[in-house]
């Protein structure tokens, strides 16, 4: 679980030096360990995040579209308002221009 956390740390700091095929990759193999050696759901979704703001940044924004609704609908199915809360600062400030989080309401 250390290697795809790190992996992910990894694709985090690619995307800030603007660097999305590196982000990719580094995605690509955290899921990849965590298929293979489970892994939480939580995780899964900060990955997924971390995609769509890598193929924005790639200029794919129809897949990154798909990533975002993606991480955004396993988010709002979280029962932890910290982590709802902790999950929408990161989507805003990684993809500031996304549209708001699909929901009927609010997260509390």
């Amino acid at each position: 679980m250390n290697d795809a956390r790190a992996d992910y740390l990894e694709a985090l700091v690619a995307n800030v030096l603007n660097r999305p095929s590196a982000a990719l990759d580094h995605i690509d193999r955290a899921l990849s360990l965590m298929a293979a050696n489970g892994g939480a759901p939580v995780d899964e979704t900060f990955l997924h995040l971390a995609r769509a703001h890598a193929l924005r940044l790639a200029g794919d924004d129809d897949a990154s579209a798909s990533e975002l609704a993606l991480s955004d609908d396993d988010a709002l199915g979280w029962d932890d308002d910290g982590l709802v809360s902790w999950y929408t600062e990161e989507r805003a400030r990684t993809i500031p221009d996304a549209a708001p989080i699909a929901d009927d309401e609010e997260p509390d």
